[in-house]
């Protein structure tokens, strides 16, 4: 058996790699960055998650055996000496993957909540496709769960069809998606994702098409000085990334003073005269004078939406405390809602994953 390099994982700089994901020591643009998992005397050591918020987590990750024809063709119809490879495969990676932090030295085990390992022979193709997914609602990553899944998988399969074809080969091995912590959702370039036939039931198709715009919505970051140019607003980026996330097209941003009466006009005219679906407003909800944008919003409401505003506390309750200092509201004006977020930049991406799919919802509600 030979086990080959795959030249499109994330970082490599092949085909697959990401802009701005890099590993092994370097951006995917080369610029060299720090390993987490070294000391500052340059030991290896753990990486200590303990502050990091408990969140959502999400990885799927994929690997290839290549066989002969004939040998993938007794896989599929479990004509192998040893019996029904695929399902002793499948066991096989959601066992090992339980075991993740006994295989890789500074892995966190994790209170894993679902792994699942799909396995699809292509005959044709000469190659057996591996996918497992893993979810966690935890402080760090699962990708090396979906990673340990998959590989300890097609270890299987090469366990199974070794006395037929001991020139198997396993490749590919690499993470295609990752969601959750900070930074949000990451995927491979498309082109990568393996064959339909091989993605898990819950997880849409590769190369299906993305879902439909829900609407459009109005951007809004509230920040006097920013406004003034005393500071960069740092806000925007990551308001329209929740925004493409919720299947929402940006008609207009703006950055405005604490000033309520102009708060207040803004939203009046996105929701009246540009009938957006959604306003998105980020700062001017905490406890100086000059946090104002609650009282903005109230103005021009026709009813409060309070789950959504406590869903933003309660998510963001588990990274800081001082969340319960906010004062935001969600709100709905005719058929556009209204949502006050966080100015603080690390809390949106934060936000993105659990409240990007209410606001995709809350659209299609306001528009039926």
């Amino acid at each position: 058996m030979t086990i080959e390099p795959s030249d499109s994982a994330p970082g490599s700089g092949g085909r697959g790699a990401v802009a701005g994901a890099g590993t092994n020591g370097s951006a995917a643009g080369g610029t060299p960055v720090a390993l987490t998992h070294l000391d500052s005397a340059g030991r290896a050591c753990m990486v200590d998650v303990g502050e990091k918020p408990l969140s959502e987590r999400f990885a799927r990750a994929r690997a290839t055996l290549r066989a002969s024809t004939a040998t993938c063709a007794a896989l599929a119809d479990g004509g192998l000496p040893k019996g029904d490879a695929i399902a002793v495969a499948r066991l096989a990676g959601i066992q090992a993957a339980k075991r993740t932090a006994e295989i890789v030295p500074l892995a966190h085990p994790l209170p894993l909540a679902h792994v699942d390992v799909a396995i699809a022979p292509k005959p044709e193709l000469g190659r057996v496709s591996i996918e497992a997914t893993a979810r966690a609602h935890a402080r760090t990553g699962v990708e090396l769960e979906a990673l340990v899944a998959c590989t300890s998988a097609a270890l299987a399969l090469y366990d199974m069809v070794k006395a037929v074809e001991p020139g198997a080969a396993i490749s590919d091995a690499c993470v295609i998606e990752k969601r959750g912590g900070r930074s949000g959702i990451w995927r491979q370039e498309p082109a990568l994702v393996t064959t339909t036939e091989c993605a898990p039931a819950h997880l849409p198709r590769a190369g299906a098409q993305a879902a439909a715009s829900v609407g459009t919505c109005a951007l809004l970051v509230v920040s006097s000085r920013a406004a003034s140019g005393a500071r960069p607003d740092r806000a925007e980026p990551h308001l329209r990334a929740l925004a493409r996330a919720a299947g929402l097209s940006v008609a207009r941003f703006a950055v405005l003073p604490d000033d309520p009466p102009a708060l207040a006009a803004f939203m009046r005219e996105c929701a009246d005269r540009e009938g957006v679906a959604v306003v998105l407003t980020s700062g001017g909800t905490g406890l100086t004078a000059d946090d104002r944008t609650p009282e903005a919003t109230l103005a021009v409401a026709d009813r409060e939406v309070p789950g959504i505003a406590e869903l933003v506390r309660a998510h963001s309750f588990a990274r800081t405390p001082l969340a319960a200092l906010s004062r935001a509201v969600a709100a709905v004006r005719g058929r556009t809602l209204i949502v006050n977020l966080p100015g603080n930049p690390n809390a949106l991406v934060e936000l993105r994953e659990p409240l990007a799919p209410v606001l995709r919802h809350a659209a299609e509600l306001l528009s039926a």
